[in-house]
């Protein structure tokens, strides 16, 4: 796969004050799992109008880190492991407690989708993400869109994803950023198909002897939001 294409784009729009900023981020930070769900109700609806595709039902919720439940969260990892665990012993090595630990991080969100009808566990997608800064810029940084394997190539993902890019520009941030596994090619392909280019401080590939390539182990992905 092609190097992303690297931006430029400087992160912060000219004419918005830092604070201004701080404050949006800290207001996102404090709505409750419910509060969410209401004002994203939209958005959730446009997710699950996937099961039109699919033969199950599902259902979704938006919730913060700190409301989910054991359960879910068991969930939410057993399906970053069925996806991602070959890719994380391959790079940067795997643990389920340290994992587990990023996931419950306090700010995060969660997008779940589920569909109750099934005879085994329940959730078979979710995105997680933040308001955060990244390089001293203010972002929406995503930090997971996982779709189980059954329920692959019907749309889901990519209808989580542009829930998530339309939560940013609602709230006027300048950018979704993201990390992805290099070698995961097909995800680097899903993202570069929807504008997303590496991120001027992301890894970068390099040269080795003999003109052998090397990509680093992840990109970081940016794509700019469009201002309301």
């Amino acid at each position: 796969m092609a190097l992303p294409q690297t931006g430029d784009a400087t992160l912060t729009p000219d004419g918005t004050d830092a604070k201004d900023y701080d404050a949006m981020l800290a207001a996102m930070r404090e709505q409750s799992s419910e509060a969410l769900n209401i004002a994203y109700a939209d958005l959730l609806q446009s997710v699950l109008e996937c099961a039109t595709l699919v033969d199950a039902q599902l259902t979704g919720t938006f919730r913060r880190a700190n409301d989910l439940s054991t359960t879910e969260a068991a969930q939410c990892l057993d399906l970053v492991r069925a996806n991602l665990e070959d890719m994380y012993r391959a790079t940067i090595g795997w643990s389920p407690r340290k994992k587990m630990r990023e996931m419950r991080e306090d700010g995060l969100v969660y997008l779940l989708v589920a569909a109750p009808e099934r005879d085994d566990d329940d959730l078979v997608a979710f995105a997680s993400f933040m308001p955060t800064y990244e390089d001293d810029a203010p972002v929406l940084y995503i930090y997971e869109v996982q779709v189980s394997e059954r329920f692959r190539g019907n749309g889901l993902g990519s209808s989580m994803l542009a829930a998530l890019e339309t939560i940013a520009t609602r709230v006027g941030l300048p950018h979704c950023m993201l990390t992805v596994f290099s070698m995961n090619t097909r995800a680097c392909e899903f993202y570069a198909r929807r504008n997303y280019i590496a991120a001027a401080h992301s890894p970068q590939r390099i040269t080795l002897r003999r003109g052998v390539v090397k990509d680093p182990p992840y990109w970081i992905l940016e794509k700019t939001m469009p201002l309301l």
